[in-house]
């Protein structure tokens, strides 16, 4: 029931990566038909030149996480949600998306299955950027343009480095506005 009924996309793969298990939204997140699911490999699913690379560190995390804390039952997982270095890109049906991913092994048997939670960040990453960038010309905007610079100054602090600031200002800006219209000041700030 929580298999089916869990927000995230849930994927079950084998030691070599092959997809066991999934839920339906695995299906709505990556795009495919249960089909053409099925047929899938975990590889797949990574960013196009990234699959060697994707099957060297599942190897690893395989081999120095995930039987290491079974065996013990103090599974320590490096990739869990909570954690900062979890966003990856995840390659859909459609294209690339961003996504968290948390890992949790356990064994069906004797076979060891991996299980895969993946949340979509697309609607997040969204969120984020309306929240720290203007509208209309997609630069930071107030807030965001002080908590960088609050984080610049600080870094040039820490290392005794000069730090450079340019502030650019439209003057009379407002009589482009009055004589012409927002629409043309809207353009004129994009250009």
């Amino acid at each position: 029931a929580i298999f089916a009924s869990t927000p995230d996309a849930l994927v079950v793969i084998n030691e070599q990566g092959r997809i066991i298990e999934y839920n339906n939204n695995a299906l709505e997140v990556f795009g495919y038909t249960d089909a053409e699911f099925r047929q899938l490999n975990i590889d797949d699913l990574v960013p196009d030149g990234s699959a060697l690379h994707h099957q060297k560190i599942r190897q690893t995390h395989i081999r120095e996480v995930i039987r290491p804390g079974l065996r013990s039952g103090k599974f320590q997982d490096v990739m869990g949600m909570s954690r900062s270095n979890t966003e990856f890109q995840a390659k859909t049906k459609q294209g690339l998306i961003p996504v968290e991913v948390e890992l949790t092994g356990f064994y069906a048997g004797r076979q060891l299955r991996i299980l895969a939670s993946v949340r979509d960040l697309t609607h997040k990453k969204k969120l984020e950027f309306a929240a720290n960038n203007d509208g209309l010309t997609g630069l930071a905007n107030r807030r965001s343009a002080e908590l960088m610079l609050n984080k610049e100054l600080a870094r040039a602090k820490r290392y005794k480095r000069n730090l450079s600031v340019v502030l650019l200002d439209l003057d009379f800006f407002k009589a482009i506005n009055d004589r012409y219209g927002h629409n043309v000041g809207d353009e004129a700030l994009i250009a």
